[in-house]
């Protein structure tokens, strides 16, 4: 009698509780917790990072010609002094015969001088020796024998100005020759620092106009450059302890340093610009990548602290038997993951970290710790 009542009313009761509990189960929202901790607490300066090339060079030729050689090649590396381009200069080596062989006629011309005024002025001055006797002597007039100075004075003066005149050739013939062997030297592009080329715009065959980009060449060194508000600044020194976090690899930490500020801030933004020195493998700092930094001004230790992705404004979701509770927090030394909290929660009490806008006063939840949420 009693197995059939069992069977007949008990047993059903009991299957109902128990698909009544697992419903219940089923639609209570799953909250990932961690619990408030003691620990030291950073009082730290944010702002954003951006990695750039500590030197970028655009090559330019100096001189039109076309490309006879090329060692370009897109991400290839390259030191300073490096052949780069090679244009031809068999047309600026043609003049440049030329000049040589002109300065070494006109320097020659300027050695012997003119050989009619030359000649001229040893017959005059002959004939000067000559009147110079007859009017001591008194057969010729003193008229005679100034026309025969002034003739000499005239040749003379002459001689020394086609001096003038081809020294004059010869000093333009030279400066002539210097500008094509300059020209010839800048025929030869070479690498103005060492790095990879980021850009190349010519080719074998390509006819390059003076003072176009043949190229862009960015150096293997790297600079993180951290900007700062005006309101976060004021603490910042050189030598302070950072934290960085670069968007391109997810939620890894650096360490680093200040190693230099900045004098001014941008115009434009009023940001403070600093630059970190960070513990990363080198290839991973690649131009243009940025990020968030933690500057650390000050420290509190043994601060009740919690994540920082646990605040909203200044508000937290407690869970307490189930129970989500919005809680009102009173907030102070902030970092770039954690928190320090003065009033508003105790330690061991757990917070939720994940997916906060889904949460509501008085939701029941079931509680999953972050680190078993990681593991399963």
């Amino acid at each position: 009698m009693l197995a059939r009542v069992f069977i007949r009313f008990v047993l059903p009761a009991l299957v109902v509780v128990a698909l009544v509990f697992a419903a219940r189960r089923w639609l209570e929202q799953t909250a990932i917790v961690v619990p408030v901790e003691r620990a030291d607490a950073p009082n730290a300066a944010p702002g954003t990072v951006t990695v750039a090339a500590e030197r970028s060079a655009e090559v330019r030729s100096e001189v039109s010609g076309r490309v006879v050689e090329s060692a370009l090649e897109l991400a290839g590396t390259v030191r300073a002094g490096d052949l780069l381009v090679q244009l031809d200069t068999s047309e600026v080596e043609i003049q440049i015969a030329r000049d040589e062989s002109e300065i070494a006629a006109a320097r020659r011309r300027l050695e012997i001088g003119n050989p009619a005024t030359h000649a001229q002025l040893l017959a005059a001055r002959d004939a000067l020796v000559l009147n110079e006797e007859y009017f001591t002597k008194g057969t010729i007039a003193q008229l005679t024998l100034d026309r025969s100075r002034r003739e000499v004075a005239q040749l003379e003066q002459q001689t020394e100005l086609d001096k003038v005149n081809l020294a004059q050739q010869v000093a333009a013939l030279e400066s002539n020759l210097a500008l094509n062997r300059r020209r010839l030297a800048l025929m030869t592009i070479r690498a103005p620092i060492g790095g990879v080329i980021a850009e190349v715009r010519v080719g074998v065959g390509d006819l390059v106009n003076s003072g176009a980009t043949i190229a862009r060449i960015t150096s293997a060194a790297r600079v993180v450059e951290a900007k700062v508000s005006e309101e976060n600044f004021a603490g910042v020194q050189i030598g302070q302890d950072a934290t960085v976090r670069f968007t391109q690899y997810g939620s890894w930490l650096w360490k680093g340093k200040v190693s230099r500020i900045l004098p001014e801030a941008d115009p434009q933004t009023q940001r403070y610009r600093v630059h970190l020195d960070v513990e990363i493998e080198p290839e991973k700092l690649v131009p243009g990548i940025t990020g968030e930094v933690s500057i650390l001004l000050d420290l509190h230790e043994n601060a009740l602290v919690i994540p920082r992705v646990a605040l909203v404004g200044d508000t937290v979701f407690v869970v307490d038997g189930g129970v989500v509770e919005r809680r009102r927090v009173e907030v102070g030394f902030t970092s770039l993951n954690a928190v320090e909290i003065l009033a508003g929660v105790a330690e061991g009490e757990l917070v939720i970290v994940d997916e906060l806008d889904r949460f509501r006063d008085g939701d029941r939840v079931r509680v999953v710790r972050r680190s078993e949420s990681t593991e399963s």
